[in-house]
C-alpha cells in the first residue's frame, strides 16, 4: 500500500476505532514511516553517544535490494510478512520451505504478529504506539502484497500484466524482488487486475475488496490494543464508517498515493467520518519531520551541505555506484544520507540534547528495532521458519 493507506486510512481507522488525535497521529505517521526510514547507520552526537538505526526500507535503485541477506531484514519483517503458506502452526522443512515465505493476507503469521504487539503494550509504553503503527503498515500490506515474496526470487517473476477488463499493463524491467515487476499495481485501492505467477497461474486481483476487508481487519486488531487484549471480541467498523472508508478507498483512482492522500486530507478535515475536522500532516523528510524535530536545525544545515558536495562530483568520474547515487540524488533530499554513505562522505556529528532520547524519531526506531527482533526471533520461529 502507499501513502494514503499508511497514513491516510491508517489515521480515520484509529480515530473510528476510538484513539484521539494525538495518538492517532503517532500511529499513522509511524505506519507511513516505515516506507521512509531509509537509512542505516550510527547518529553520534558531540558528547559521546551514538544511536543506530536500520532502515525498515530501502530506495529502489539500492543495490542492497540485490541482497537477500541484507533486503530481507527489511522486507520481511515490514513489507512482505510470511504467510506460511496460510498453515496455522509448524510444518515440515521439505522442498515446500520457500513457499512459506509468500505473504498471505491475514495471516496466523499476521495475527501473531499483531497480539505480541498488545502483548508487550504495558511493557513498552514510551514507544508502544509506534510498534502499533509499524505493525500496522505490516498488517495491510500483507492483504495489497499477497502473492510475493521479500526478497529475490524467481517465485516472483511475472508474465503478462492486465486490468480486468483485458487493457494491458507495463511490467517493470526490474530483477524478482516483492512485487516490483508488476510496479505499485497491487497498491492501488481502486485497480482491478490480474497477472500471471511464476508458476504460470493466473492470478486475480480485487483491491477495492482486499483493501475493505484490510481495514475492518486493521480497526478490530486497532480496537484490541485500546482494550490490551488480543483476543477481545470487537465489531470493527460499523455500516457507516465503512461506507465513508470505501467512498475513499474506491472513487480516489488517481495512480499517485500522494495524489489520493489529497483526497483522505480534504475528507478529514471537512468531517467527513464523523469524529469532528481534523488536520493530520505527514513530512517524512526534511523541515518538519520526526528527525528534524529530533535532531534541530543542524540537520537541516547538514543536509545542505551534502547535497552541494554530492553535487560538485563530476559525472565523468562516476563509477557504476556512483550513477546510482546520482539517481537517487534525482529524487531528492529524502535520500541525502544514503547517497552521502555511498560516496563516504563523512557523517555529522550533531549538539547532543536529552529531548532526542524523548523524541518520536528515536521511538520510531526503537520500535522498529523491536519488530524486527519480534518477527524474526520470537514469531516466525513458532512457525518453523528461520530468516534471520
Amino acid at each position: 500500500m502507499q501513502i494514503d493507506f499508511h497514513f491516510g486510512a491508517t489515521y480515520a481507522i484509529a480515530r473510528l476505532a476510538g484513539f484521539g488525535d494525538a495518538d492517532a497521529q503517532v500511529v499513522a505517521y509511524s505506519a507511513q514511516y516505515v516506507d521512509d526510514s531509509t537509512t542505516t547507520g550510527f547518529i553520534r552526537f558531540d558528547n559521546g553517544m551514538r544511536f543506530y538505526r536500520q532502515a525498515t526500507a530501502h530506495p529502489p535503485l539500492d543495490l542492497k535490494n540485490a541482497s537477500n541477506d541484507v533486503g530481507a531484514q527489511s522486507w520481511l519483517p515490514f513489507h512482505f510478512l510470511p504467510g506460511n503458506d496460510g498453515l496455522e502452526a509448524r510444518a515440515p522443512m521439505g522442498d515446500q520451505y520457500r513457499q512459506r515465505l509468500v505473504c498471505r493476507p491475514d495471516s496466523f503469521v499476521a495475527r501473531a504478529m499483531m497480539r505480541d504487539v498488545i502483548e508487550q503494550k504495558s511493557h513498552t509504553p514510551d514507544h508502544s504506539l509506534h510498534r502499533l503503527g509499524i505493525a500496522a503498515h505490516v498488517f495491510v500490506d500483507t492483504f495489497a502484497h499477497r502473492g510475493f515474496i521479500g526478497e529475490r526470487t524467481g517465485l516472483n517473476e511475472v508474465g503478462r500484466i492486465e486490468t480486468a477488463a483485458g487493457k494491458a499493463l507495463k511490467k517493470m524491467p526490474v530483477p524478482p524482488i516483492g512485487h516490483g515487476q508488476v510496479s505499485t499495481y497491487p497498491d492501488r485501492p481502486f485497480l482491478h487486475w490480474r497477472y500471471e505467477n511464476g508458476a504460470g497461474e493466473r492470478v486475480e486481483r480485487d483491491n477495492p475488496t482486499d483493501f475493505m476487508v484490510a481495514a475492518n481487519r486493521l480497526c478490530q486488531e486497532f480496537q484490541r490494543y485500546r482494550l490490551g487484549d488480543p483476543a477481545a471480541p470487537v465489531a470493527g467498523l460499523d455500516d457507516a464508517a465503512r461506507d465513508r472508508v470505501a467512498t475513499l478507498l474506491h472513487g480516489a483512482t488517481d495512480d499517485d498515493g500522494d495524489a489520493r492522500l489529497r483526497h483522505w486530507l480534504q475528507a478529514l478535515a471537512t468531517d467527513h467520518f464523523g469524529f469532528g475536522a481534523a488536520t493530520p500532516t505527514y513530512v517524512g523528510k526534511g523541515k518538519g519531520s520526526w528527525k528534524h524535530l529530533a535532531l534541530g536545525d543542524f540537520y537541516l544545515s547538514w543536509l545542505q551541505g551534502a547535497q552541494r558536495h554530492l553535487e560538485a562530483i563530476p559525472l565523468d568520474k562516476r563509477t557504476m555506484l556512483q550513477r546510482i547515487g546520482a539517481k537517487l540524488l534525482e529524487a531528492g533530499a529524502e535520500h541525502t544520507e544514503a547517497v552521502a554513505d555511498l560516496f563516504n562522505i563523512e557523517s555529522v556529528t550533531y549538539p547532543f540534547n536529552p529531548a532526542f532520547l524523548a523524541s518520536d524519531y528515536k521511538r520510531f526506531h526503537d520500535a522498529a528495532e523491536e519488530q524486527r527482533f519480534a518477527v524474526f526471533k520470537k514469531i516466525l520461529p513458532r512457525f518453523g521458519i528461520y530468516e534471520a
